[in-house]
């Protein structure tokens, strides 16, 4: 079934606690948010989707756990961008501005 929205979406979710995001995934939450709301998360499609907290990017929308989204008990998994500040800034230093996606 295609589910993909004819207009851009948000949804307002809230992040959930590190302890409880790394005992609900047995991961480590260095590089990892979790977050979620009833009835609203990230979802198949989301990917690569930005979680903004104050205006700054905090997240990128990673994967789900289970198919169902928008259940507040499997939280919504978001890459932590500040893991990977010195990696973008490296990679993105000296970079010609006006460079085209090629995509």
């Amino acid at each position: 079934m295609d589910m993909k929205a004819n207009r851009l979406r948000y949804a307002e979710v809230k992040l959930i606690k590190e302890d409880v995001c790394a005992w609900k995934y047995s991961s480590k939450p260095d590089r990892m948010i979790c977050a979620a709301a009833t009835g609203k998360d990230s979802c198949t499609g989301d990917s690569g989707g930005p979680l903004v907290q104050n205006n700054i990017l905090i997240g990128i929308a990673s994967h789900h756990s289970k198919a169902v989204c928008g259940d507040i008990s499997i939280p919504g998994i978001y890459t932590k961008v500040s893991f990977f500040n010195a990696w973008i800034t490296n990679n993105t230093k000296n970079k010609k501005k006006n460079r085209r996606s090629k995509h």
